[in-house]
């Protein structure tokens, strides 16, 4: 099998990694990590393990999850160089002597994520591909440079092939923690062609009890064909730490009075059961099934004003980081534009002036202009005007975070609320 297609299979099992991934993870936490970690190999023909140090990533979408990483280890081959050269290397002369083989084992691994909390297992099973560089040898008599005694291989000394591995991982930390742990098992075997070939004379009778070589009996010996595996199949034990690169944000929605946090108003909710949303629903759930982890709302403007009881102040005109944040108008009474980063994240800061005269815990009117290629539709009588109750802070700076959840019903799989959450949320 050629190379290329190979590495085709690679792409086709990555791409529909992550499609599978994409259509499981709208519902699901997501986190994102750099692996480290080592493992034993242990294949059949060897002495003792083999020491497989690894490095990749791992994407985990709630139940499911992939892992790609790069596996770099060294293996003998199975035939002896050295131990058939040594007893009649006096009369060879030896050359391109490399006695080991260099292993390039590259994969890619979907796994269901099975458990909650601080534990999980992860069943799973990898497609690899290995690039190796191959032991080499070549030994000819030394007064007869025609006269070969080893050829190993006889081939090309670099290989590839394709190799499937089933594994189950056991891994130790919360989902989203920025560092976890895991231990796993696996076997690794080959799903092609896996065999080299090398040339040999036969030293029977050739080397006598005190070491001395019969050079006519060398020259004369059976030439023999022999196969080895490039690669045997092996079982694998490992460990290794994870470290957190990215994770979905974990939000947490506050009450509100009027119209709620989901921009719906409490008044006359039309559902298909004819029953209304309990407005005090911090985690937007109704009987429908509206989800309580929202997607972020990115490139949104969202006008901010104060709700009743508007602070006295002079006219403001302030502009924040990345003009993310402009004030319109006259004070704080008055709106003041704001639009989401790729986290779906705003932000702004008041003058100590206007800070000071604010209550412990006061309300914003929040009115959401969604982006221009936003794609989805409000629920019926949802709103896009979000109040909520927000508490002071210390630094006089108000961080939100503008989510979209949609409903689970089949016939409003289109639809939804906007949701506000920040960190000084009453």
């Amino acid at each position: 099998m050629k190379t290329t297609t190979r590495l085709v299979y690679l792409l086709i099992l990555f791409f529909v990694a992550i499609n599978i991934m994409a259509q499981t993870g709208t519902e699901s936490k997501k986190a994102v990590y750099l692996q480290l970690g080592a493992s034993g190999g242990f294949p059949p023909n060897f002495s003792q393990p083999v020491f497989i140090p690894q490095v990749g990533f791992d994407a985990t979408f709630g139940i499911m999850g992939f892992r790609a990483n790069g596996q770099f280890f060294k293996t003998s081959p199975e035939f002896d160089i050295n131990g058939y050269l040594d007893p009649i290397k006096s009369v060879l002369t030896v050359t391109n002597l490399k006695e080991t083989n260099s292993n390039v084992l590259l994969g890619i691994t979907p796994y269901l994520n099975i458990g909650k909390n601080a534990f999980s297992f992860q069943p799973g099973v990898g497609l690899k591909y290995l690039m190796q560089k191959g032991a080499t040898a070549t030994a000819v008599y030394h007064q007869t440079p025609g006269t070969t005694i080893l050829k190993f291989p006889d081939g090309d000394a670099d290989r590839n092939l394709l190799m499937i591995e089933p594994n189950i991982r056991a891994s130790f930390g919360k989902p989203g923690a920025a560092i976890r742990f895991y231990v796993e098992a696996g076997y690794t075997l080959p799903i092609e062609k896996n065999e080299i070939t090398y040339s040999s004379r036969s030293l029977t009778n050739v080397v006598d009890p005190r070491g001395n070589v019969d050079v006519k009996a060398l020259l004369n010996s059976k030439q023999l064909t022999t196969t080895e595996k490039s690669l045997p199949a092996f079982a694998s034990v490992g460990a290794g730490i994870q470290i957190k690169l990215f994770s979905e944000r974990e939000t947490e929605i506050s009450r509100s009075n009027t119209v709620n946090n989901y921009g719906i108003n409490d008044e006359g909710i039309k559902r298909t059961t004819s029953q209304a949303l309990n407005p005090v629903n911090n985690y937007g759930i109704n009987d429908e099934g509206i989800k309580s982890t929202g997607e972020p709302v990115i490139g949104a403007e969202v006008f901010v004003e104060q709700e009743g009881g508007h602070p006295e102040d002079d006219r403001i005109r302030k502009r924040a980081t990345a003009d993310e944040m402009e004030i319109v108008g006259l004070g704080f009474e008055k709106k003041i534009k704001c639009k989401t980063n790729e986290k779906g994240e705003f932000s702004f800061s008041l003058p100590s002036d206007q800070f000071k005269k604010l209550p412990e815990v006061f309300t914003l009117r929040m009115t959401i202009e969604p982006p221009k290629n936003f794609s989805y539709k409000l629920s019926d009588n949802a709103s896009l005007v979000v109040i909520v109750k927000v508490k002071k802070t210390a630094n006089r700076k108000f961080e939100f975070n503008l989510l979209w959840i949609k409903e689970d019903s089949a016939d409003k799989a289109n639809k939804g609320v906007f949701a506000v959450s920040g960190r000084n949320t009453a």
